[in-house]
């Protein structure tokens, strides 16, 4: 190789390295510039997501809220139910009462169609009595 092949081989390595250099200044330069910009977007949607989680919590909180009331709102109901079933149980039972009560007249009813009136109920007339049963 010539010294003046040398020479200009040199240079150009130089110039390349100078470049080179240059590229990775920016380069380094890039990547810094643009790691902050990503950690300024990052803050801005953990902050975002901050303010969702706590809007979530509040209606979280809210509709826990909302759930005891209306638990409580059915246990009311329940009792109320309750109250009611117990009403009605001495409704029927009353009910059975009369209608055992009922049949029971009737039979005796039915047993006294067709008696004379004249020996139980009536002084002055004969009569036939006729119950409907």
């Amino acid at each position: 190789m010539s010294l003046e092949l040398a020479s200009r081989l040199f240079d150009w390595s130089s110039i390349a390295l100078a470049i080179g250099a240059c590229i990775v200044f920016v380069a380094t330069a890039a990547i810094v510039w643009l790691g902050i910009v990503k950690e300024h977007h990052w803050d801005l949607l953990r902050e975002h997501a901050n303010e969702k989680i706590a809007a979530v919590g509040l209606e979280a909180a809210k509709a826990n809220a909302e759930l005891g009331a209306a638990q409580a709102d059915i246990a009311k109901a329940n009792a109320q139910i309750a109250a009611a079933n117990e009403v009605a149980a001495k409704a029927h039972e009353r009910a059975a009462a009369l209608v055992l009560k009922k049949s029971t007249h009737r039979s005796f009813l039915s047993r006294m169609n067709g008696i004379r009136c004249e020996r139980y109920l009536c002084w002055v007339k004969p009569c036939t009595v006729a119950f409907a049963p």
